[in-house]
């Protein structure tokens, strides 16, 4: 089972100075706090090979094409500015990640909609950042993702 926990605008808007509301900075205080015990990685999946990705592998290959998930390491200075929508895995501090990815399987999935799965068997959170107004984390441990409820507490 996949947990699945958040923080969002739902579209709020400011009618005051006519924008949508953001989460921004929140999402900063979220993650410079998980950045104390965990490595980041970014992470998307295409059909090309990026060369300048940290580690690629190859998810599927058929006769037509070759399908990759490319990670690349980040630091919290990267939430400076607003996201669009990305995607970032967590790993705790001093853990080898390349052994993690190996041991997730991702390389002998059955389908691309079992990433998000099999990633989480080795991995203990993955947080998708959209517009700086959501932030979803994912665990398949609930007590992964008790900096949400944290958070909620100290900014209500």
């Amino acid at each position: 089972m996949i947990y699945l926990k958040g923080i969002t605008t739902a579209d709020s808007y400011d009618n005051k100075g006519k924008y949508f509301a953001e989460i921004h900075e929140d999402i900063k205080k979220i993650i410079n706090k998980l950045e104390l015990s965990y490595d980041i990685y970014e992470y998307y999946v295409s059909h090309q090979k990026d060369p300048h990705a940290e580690v690629s592998i190859c998810i599927k290959k058929s006769k037509i094409r070759m399908t990759f998930a490319h990670f690349f390491k980040v630091d919290g200075s990267r939430f400076n500015e607003g996201s669009d929508y990305e995607w970032y895995l967590f790993i705790e501090k001093g853990r080898n990640f390349i052994e993690s990815l190996e041991k997730s399987g991702i390389d002998r999935m059955a389908h691309l909609d079992n990433l998000k799965t099999c990633l989480l068997s080795t991995f203990p959170i993955i947080i998708n950042l959209s517009d700086s107004s959501i932030l979803e984390a994912y665990s398949a441990n609930i007590v992964n993702l008790s900096f949400i409820d944290e958070f909620a507490k100290e900014n209500n």
